[in-house]
């Protein structure tokens, strides 16, 4: 009876744990949310500190996901969403955090932790980006294709590349230019999350990554034979299977 008495206490102090944790996620982000001159519980920048989304002229590549601030939302760690219209939104790549303002005179950098998922909208389309704890090291994933059997994720990494050039007035060698270079990890995944491993724009790894639809995978390499193998390809080709 003691034993069981210690197992329900033990129990219900995760349980605590858990909601406590989960209130300060939430926490964070409301503090920003509600009183946005005021919060002061993640990384804040202003003046000289505001992150430039147009690089100088001759730099190849973006640090950010976006040269301009774009409308979101955000899904804390307890699923609430916060959702309000004179938010601002960007994606730092290096720093795999999610940055937010009001007035673009303050940016709040979000702690990846507090957050579970988000959405930026821009010219260009939707994305969505999660943390899904089986991939990327628990930082953000953007989310290309989600199905009740199949989905897939990218996850990108960029690079920050300094000019290197050098001449002698014989020899000249490397890049006159600083650059940003995104490199690129695709994944399907089966629903739960879990992982059928990483997947390359070549047919024998998409294969691989797929031996229980052999059938339908060879029809839709066949229907499509005139296509480039690449994220728009495997794109339809998991839609083709969740079907």
């Amino acid at each position: 009876m003691k034993k069981y008495s210690l197992s329900v206490a033990a129990f219900f102090i995760f349980l605590l744990n858990c909601f406590g944790q989960s209130n300060l996620a939430s926490q964070e982000i409301q503090d920003i949310f509600q009183d946005y001159s005021s919060a002061q519980t993640t990384a804040r920048y202003t003046g000289s500190f505001l992150p430039q989304f147009n690089p100088k002229e001759d730099t190849k590549g973006h640090r950010y996901l976006f040269n301009k601030w774009v409308n979101g939302f955000v899904t804390d760690t307890a699923n609430n969403v916060f959702n309000k219209t004179t938010y601002l939104f960007n994606y730092d790549k290096i720093g795999k955090s999610l940055l937010c303002t009001q007035d673009k005179n303050i940016v709040y950098e979000f702690s990846s932790s507090t957050i579970k998922s988000f959405v930026l909208q821009s010219d260009s389309g939707q994305y969505i980006f999660e943390r899904i704890s089986s991939l990327n090291n628990g930082n953000f994933i953007q989310q290309i294709v989600k199905g009740e059997k199949y989905s897939l994720y990218k996850s990108i990494k960029t690079t920050f590349i300094k000019s290197d050039y050098y001449s002698d007035g014989l020899i000249e060698r490397g890049n006159r230019y600083d650059e940003y270079v995104d490199e690129s990890t695709y994944y399907i995944l089966l629903p739960g999350g879990k992982d059928c491993g990483k997947i390359e724009f070549k047919k024998k790894s998409i294969k691989a990554a797929l031996p229980l639809e052999s059938v339908k995978v060879n029809k839709y390499f066949s229907d499509h034979s005139d296509e480039d193998i690449d994220e728009n390809f495997i794109k339809g080709l998991l839609t083709f299977l969740n079907q």
